[in-house]
């Protein structure tokens, strides 16, 4: 397709259909980049667990690559794309669905 890379910046609520749409477009061979882990809420703001997006940013992140931007950068291979995480982890805090804490 047109389109190689997507970024959700501050994508906290996603609805179903958008979260499909966007693991449709990375398993397809797209990279998606997120700075917070996205989808941990729907459209109308109800919490997601797990996240929306967990098969794209799962918990554990899958490979760190900290060559690719200064700090960490959580990458996962998924289908032909992947999904790189920016952000949480390398502030050193831990981000559940009900808020943050620091490590």
């Amino acid at each position: 397709d047109k389109f190689r890379l997507f970024i959700l910046p501050y994508s906290r609520a996603l609805s179903k259909r958008e979260s499909e749409q966007i693991t449709r477009f990375v398993d397809a061979g797209g990279t998606v980049i997120a700075d917070l882990t996205p989808g941990i809420l729907d459209e109308h703001g109800r919490i997601q667990h797990p996240p929306l997006l967990s098969s794209l940013f799962p918990p554990a992140p899958a490979k760190v690559d900290s060559s690719i931007l200064p700090g960490q950068v959580n990458v996962n291979a998924f289908g032909k794309g992947k999904a790189l995480l920016i952000g949480e982890r390398s502030r050193n805090c831990s981000i559940s669905v009900y808020g943050f804490s620091k490590n």
